[in-house]
C-alpha cells in the first residue's frame, strides 16, 4: 500500500577512478608497465540492482539496470554527450516507501566486457552508515552516523565511494580497494510533492549541485552582510 511518504530513488553514475583489470586488483605485485597497458584497454560497464531482505526488486519487468560500456581505467559517463543533461547515467528505482519497507539495498557493480566483476558497492538506502563505507558525502545530515536517502526533508546526495570486492569467503562482506573510486549522486524523487519549498527544488540531481552551490553563496554573502 503506497502512502504520501512513497518515491522512487534516482542514483546517478557520474564516473569511477584508478580501476584496475579483476586479475590485476588481485595481483598487488604485478608490473606496473602490464598495469598501465591492460588499464588502457580496460572497458567498463556498470549493473544496477535494487534488493529488499535480499530479494530483487523489479523496475519496468526486469531487476538489472546497465549503464554503456566505456574504455579506459577512470569512465566518465557525464562526459559521455548524450549524458551531459543529466550529469551521467541515471538508475531508477520502483516505487518505495521509507515508512513501511525496510532493508531495501542498492548495490552498483562494474563488469568488464566480459561481464567479470571489477568492484562493487553497497549501500543501504535508508540506514545508510557513510563511516563504515570510509566514502566522502553527505554527513551534514546524518542521524546518529546513518543517512536516510529517501528523505523528503535532504533528497539529494553527492558522494564518492571506495570500490569494493565481495569476500570470497563471506559474500556479505565487502573489501574496500585502497585507491579505485566511485562517484554517484542520488536524488529522492516523492510521488506527491507535499509542499511549496518542494516544489520549488531542482527536478534533477545534476541540477541540485548548483542549487545548494548558489545557496552556499548566498548564506555567506548574508554572513558578511551581518558582520560589516
Amino acid at each position: 500500500v503506497l502512502t504520501t511518504s512513497s518515491g522512487h530513488l534516482e542514483v546517478v553514475l557520474i564516473e569511477a577512478r584508478h580501476l584496475r583489470p579483476p586479475r590485476v586488483m588481485k595481483d598487488q605485485d604485478a608490473m606496473a608497465g602490464i598495469t598501465k597497458m591492460m588499464a588502457a584497454q580496460l572497458t567498463t560497464m556498470a549493473s544496477f540492482q535494487i534488493k529488499q531482505s535480499g530479494k530483487p526488486l523489479p523496475y519496468r519487468g526486469s531487476t538489472m539496470q546497465f549503464a554503456p560500456l566505456l574504455t579506459g581505467d577512470s569512465p566518465n559517463w557525464s562526459e559521455v554527450k548524450e549524458l551531459k543533461a543529466s550529469g551521467g547515467w541515471v538508475f531508477k528505482t520502483r516505487t518505495l516507501d521509507p515508512r513501511t519497507q525496510e532493508d531495501v539495498v542498492f548495490e552498483v557493480e562494474l563488469l568488464n566486457k566480459y561481464k567479470k566483476p571489477v568492484g562493487i558497492i553497497r549501500i543501504d538506502a535508508m540506514k545508510f552508515r557513510p563511516e563504515i563505507a570510509g566514502m566522502q558525502g553527505p554527513s551534514d545530515h546524518s542521524e546518529n552516523g546513518v543517512v536516510n536517502l529517501c528523505s523528503s526533508v535532504n533528497p539529494f546526495n553527492d558522494m564518492w565511494l571506495p570500490l569494493c570486492t565481495v569476500d570470497p569467503e563471506d559474500p556479505t562482506n565487502l573489501i574496500p580497494d585502497v585507491s579505485a573510486k566511485v562517484h554517484i549522486m542520488t536524488l529522492w524523487v516523492p510521488q506527491q510533492q507535499q509542499n511549496a519549498r518542494q516544489k520549488r527544488l531542482p527536478k534533477k540531481a545534476v541540477e541540485w549541485t548548483k542549487h545548494l552551490m548558489q545557496h552556499s553563496m548566498a548564506s555567506l554573502t548574508v554572513r558578511e552582510h551581518l558582520s560589516a
